[in-house]
């Protein structure tokens, strides 16, 4: 689901969307029994939103020795069962992995590598991403159109113990040396929780549309603002639109230091950085682009630029921590996705196929 849109008809468009795109072509079945696993270190799992409303999420198993998908459909071929609807994203704490499946409401939990399932956490609304901190997870949820919270998990039981009201459409979180920070998508503040109190302590007001964060090698936090496009609910035409912004702050005081404005009608997403911190990797259209840490201008041109042959952007973008390999999901929702594996400077090393939607990949 993309940010421009406000929550209370996204769904629908996503949709009517899939259903349009499933008529002209039906997906296969991939499910197989998983090899075994080398064990960690060699794991990538990506997440697979599935059609809307269909029960058809899935986590596509690729193995980096191999350089090989081990399962296309790791969940159903473990368990027995489908995951859920529209999974949304994948967080991995020592030997778990904890699969949010936004339209069902809820997180799975499943062992490592084995994938097998331990717990389902229900009791969550839109829920989206999950951080953790300690031996507690945070899941943000969006709630409604007038409300967005963070819920609370005690990851020893599994079990929801309290919840943290944020701002709209909350993304994911980011843990910087032990405080988390949470861009509100749906308007222009960063919320600033405090674990050790279970509580907000504060906002950091950046401009519209923060979606992701990260922190650098000086432990400063960088926000990618998207803007703010409103449609016509009916008609789905542009209302209003603001403009985007690369942009970090001070954690001491939480004030914006500086702000690299992006050009009016575009919106930047996926914001990464490398894994010495000092580079930094937005989604801009077609393209992939990245900008030193130091840098006082947005770059002219981008890393990457590819012509999709599916959803027609980069759906999914993530960095293998372990060696700056870059990681592109070219999503499909009437067929099979395309994961494509990059060189930090730019260059293809391989393609494979996914499953359907494929918006993100995370690292064992």
């Amino acid at each position: 689901m993309k940010n421009p849109f406000s929550a209370y008809f996204r769904p629908a468009l996503a949709l009517a969307f899939s259903g349009l795109l499933l008529a002209s072509c039906e997906s296969k079945n991939n499910n197989v029994t998983p090899t075994p696993s080398a064990g960690p270190g060699t794991n990538v799992y990506v997440t697979n939103e599935g059609g809307y409303g269909k029960s058809t999420a899935s986590v596509t198993l690729f193995d980096k020795t191999a350089a090989k998908v081990s399962a296309p459909d790791i969940f159903q071929a473990a368990n027995a069962r489908a995951l859920g609807d529209v999974a949304q994203s994948m967080t991995i704490y020592n030997n778990f992995g904890y699969i949010v499946v936004n339209n069902s409401n809820k997180v799975e939990v499943v062992t490592l590598p084995d994938f097998k399932s331990v717990a389902t956490i229900n009791g969550l609304v839109q829920p989206r991403y999950m951080v953790t901190a300690g031996t507690k997870g945070y899941v943000t949820e969006w709630l409604s159109a007038t409300a967005g919270r963070v819920s609370i998990i005690d990851l020893t039981t599994n079990t929801i113990t309290g919840t943290i009201a944020t701002g709209l459409n909350p993304e994911k979180p980011l843990n910087n040396n032990g405080i988390l920070y949470v861009p509100n998508s749906n308007g222009n503040t960063v919320t600033v929780i405090d674990p050790n109190q279970g509580k907000a302590t504060g906002t950091v007001t950046v401009a519209d549309g923060p979606a992701s964060l990260v922190a650098d090698k000086n432990g400063s936090v960088w926000v990618l603002c998207g803007g703010i496009t409103k449609y016509d609910p009916v008609t789905y035409a542009v209302i209003s639109s603001t403009p985007g912004a690369l942009l970090h702050f001070n954690t001491g005081s939480n004030s914006v230091q500086s702000a690299l404005p992006f050009a009016a009608g575009d919106s930047p997403s996926k914001l990464r950085v490398s894994t010495t911190g000092d580079q930094l990797y937005y989604t801009l259209g077609n393209s992939e682009y990245q900008v030193d840490v130091t840098a006082t201008a947005l770059p002219a041109k981008p890393l990457i630029q590819r012509n999709f042959s599916k959803l027609s952007a980069f759906y999914g973008f993530d960095i293998d921590p372990k060696d700056n390999t870059l990681y592109v999901l070219d999503a499909s929702f009437s067929a099979a996705s395309q994961l494509i594996r990059y060189r930090a400077n730019g260059t293809a090393i391989d393609s494979f196929s996914t499953g359907i939607g494929s918006n993100g990949a995370a690292f064992y």
